[in-house]
């Protein structure tokens, strides 16, 4: 179990986790489930648009990672953001920086986190997302 301080904030809630890479989905889901949240998973852009449209009312935040195979992580934000504007996405990448700003359309991402990350970071900024209005 997690000290209540760092799941304190989050209210769990459900998660929708796009990860191509299936070590990283396992841990980044392990840590979201620790911290008391319910982890949707996906592989790729294609699967997070399509799980996102079926479940989007009760999905709190997306952790979408940046490069994936048959669509990126910009690319499906900018698809469920055009479907659902008020969808809270956070972009991770391995990649440095200067990838955050505003996706197709105009739409503005969430948040972006620079992998590999570690449970505080992570859920601060999942708690950070889920504060704004």
């Amino acid at each position: 179990a997690l000290p209540y301080s760092l799941a304190q904030g989050t209210d769990g809630g459900r998660v929708l986790l796009v990860e191509d890479e299936p070590e990283v989905r396992q841990s980044a889901g392990d840590l979201l489930r620790q911290a008391g949240f319910q982890v949707m998973e996906a592989v790729d852009g294609v699967e997070g648009c399509e799980v996102y449209r079926r479940e989007h009312p009760g999905i709190r935040v997306v952790l979408m990672d940046q490069t994936m195979p048959r669509m990126d992580g910009r690319t499906a934000a900018a698809e469920i953001l055009a479907f659902d504007p008020s969808a809270k996405i956070i972009l991770t990448s391995g990649f440095p920086s200067g990838t955050e700003g505003p996706v197709a359309g105009g739409h503005q991402l969430a948040g972006f986190l620079q992998k590999p990350y570690e449970l505080t970071r992570l859920l601060g900024e999942i708690h950070r997302v889920l504060s704004q209005s």
